[in-house]
């Protein structure tokens, strides 16, 4: 068991948005978060990456409860892609990639042999070696998301965590990152937990779903028992009309 969340109880300052929250994840096993705009969906991935304060329960990682891991050990086993943009001066494509080796080059930053090889390995794996001349700052958002992708991965996590992944992304790149997630989890046991829109592209790749609605937990388990019509109906409140519309 790579990741669990216990009794886990997210939200800000101090007050809950989403309580009794019970996940666990083996190694190489994709969940997707889904339920309506505010539900808590970029709260609850914030929390479980530390970036904010859980209001109560246990997150663990490895067995072991994230609390007592630092902060440079977090970011050698947890990488991040979510929708807060970064704001590089005047950096190249290359350079916000090879930035995903921080963790592993120390303070001055150096890159090693080993390193360069990660990220030339992470170029071709994702397709960006094209663009990654270019500078950031300069780049569409499609090509900006296309380049964190690839930064996320530099890092060579256990744990990948993305918000909404699939934004900005045409449909022949929303493919490639979708077959590229699925190649890392199955070849390299890359674990995923993922915030998404497209739920039918959740229904499936993903190995579990956890849902939030009204400050709840409205269901949580395996894909396969989890996502039905119905599920998606109540979830959204929507009719047999629409389904079919977003089916289509």
């Amino acid at each position: 068991m790579i990741f669990k969340t216990r009794d886990l109880s997210i939200g800000y300052k101090g007050r809950a948005v989403v309580s009794g929250i019970d996940v666990s994840l083996e190694k190489g096993e994709i969940l997707s978060v889904i339920g309506p705009n505010g539900s808590g969906k970029s709260t609850f991935l914030k929390t479980v990456c530390a970036q904010l304060s859980r209001i109560g329960g246990g997150i663990f990682l490895d067995d072991k409860e994230l609390s007592g891991y630092n902060a440079e050990e977090i970011s050698k086993k947890i990488s991040l892609l979510l929708t807060d943009r970064i704001k590089p001066e005047y950096m190249t494509g290359r350079e916000v990639i090879e930035s995903g080796r921080y963790p592993y080059t120390g303070r001055l930053g150096f890159l090693s042999s080993e390193d360069k090889n990660v990220v030339d390995g992470v170029l071709s794996l994702t397709g960006t070696g094209g663009i990654s001349d270019k500078i950031f700052n300069d780049m569409s958002d499609g090509e900006k998301q296309r380049i964190l992708f690839a930064r996320a991965l530099c890092q060579e996590p256990e744990l990948l965590i993305m918000d909404e992944p699939l934004s900005y992304l045409d449909i022949r790149y929303q493919l490639e990152l979708i077959d590229i997630i699925k190649q890392l989890c199955r070849e390299k046991k890359l674990t995923v937990i993922m915030s998404i829109h497209e739920i039918f592209i959740a229904g499936k790749i993903s190995d579990r779903m956890i849902s939030f609605k009204d400050g709840k937990v409205f269901h949580s388990g395996k894909t396969e028992e989890v996502f039905t019509d119905r599920f998606v109906m109540e979830l959204y409140d929507i009719d047999e009309k629409g389904i079919a519309f977003i089916k289509n």
